[in-house]
């Protein structure tokens, strides 16, 4: 099956994709978690970036919006196994485009959905963002301000 934008990505290439990015880690791992607390924490937070991102993440191979229905409603289980490691750009992606379905889906669930909780959702959403390594920082400040402003209101 495909979609304009090319071949869907079935949910086991996404599980297939994780597995390759976990076992090209616990090859490399020794070198990035032996030492102190503080440079672990440094390493998980900062977005290493080596040879199994450029090679293993689900943004190096395939397109967010490519995702099936299946592999996109299940990615956030297989991302957990990916945080052992570290908070990856997947993570991120992921997030930005279930943010963006939301988006374009919020005003036909609305009656399911409590405009609270929406808000709620974007700030937390504009939080993570903000702290990521996005090349639009100014333009995420700049929502991040607007929605605790909004939310303050």
């Amino acid at each position: 099956m495909s979609s304009p934008s090319g071949p869907v990505v079935a949910l086991e290439d996404v599980k297939k994709q994780i597995e390759l990015y976990i076992d090209c880690w616990r090859n490399i791992e020794k070198k990035f978690v032996n030492g102190t607390e503080e440079h672990i924490q440094q390493n998980f937070f900062g977005n290493i970036s080596t040879e199994c991102e450029q090679k293993f993440l689900i943004i190096s191979k395939y397109k967010m919006h490519g995702l099936s229905y299946d592999a996109f409603r299940k990615l956030p289980i297989f991302l957990i196994d990916t945080q052992r490691i570290q908070v990856n750009h997947d993570h991120y992606y992921y997030w930005a485009f279930a943010a963006d379905v939301y988006e374009c889906l919020k005003v036909e669930i609305s009656h399911v959905y409590d405009d609270d909780i929406s808000g709620r959702f974007r700030l937390l959403m504009d939080i993570l963002f903000l702290q990521s390594h996005n090349p639009s920082y100014s333009n995420q400040k700049d929502r991040l301000e607007r929605s605790t402003r909004i939310m303050i209101l």
